[in-house]
């Protein structure tokens, strides 16, 4: 594991959250409600989404930290801390060369997703429909 990305690749990160069909971003404290769109070259994404700059692995771990403790969690009778959400972590990778007289340019995404508690709603013993429970 390296603490500082090497020279010439920049490493970001963005954190959000699906939940009740909204989305929100988990790298800033107010959550709001964000957009998804589509662009007709490049695919879905997320409008206002926030991008952070990883300069290390410590840079990762406190981005992230603070992403997870603003997760929505509930307990129930199998679980004390059963998430409500689905959480999605993409880390963007760029890598800049240089080289005769041309600047080269490779992107890269890793996206990692932890879907909500799949615990089955009677043997929680929750009382709300399946409908409220997503």
């Amino acid at each position: 594991c390296v603490d500082r990305a090497p020279s010439g690749l920049k490493v970001d990160l963005t954190c959000l959250e699906i939940y009740q069909e909204q989305v929100t971003d988990l790298l800033v404290e107010k959550k709001q409600v964000l957009p998804v769109r589509h662009h007709p070259t490049y695919g879905f994404y997320v409008q206002g989404l926030t991008q952070r700059r990883c300069e290390g692995v410590s840079d990762y771990t406190e981005f992230a930290t603070r992403a997870f403790s603003r997760r929505r969690m509930a307990s129930h009778s199998l679980n004390d801390r059963s998430t409500r959400s689905h959480l999605m972590i993409t880390i963007h990778l760029t890598s800049e060369a240089s080289g005769d007289n041309n600047q080269i340019a490779t992107f890269g995404r890793l996206c990692f997703v932890d879907l909500a508690g799949s615990e089955r709603l009677g043997d929680t013993r929750t009382k709300a429909s399946s409908a409220t429970i997503r």
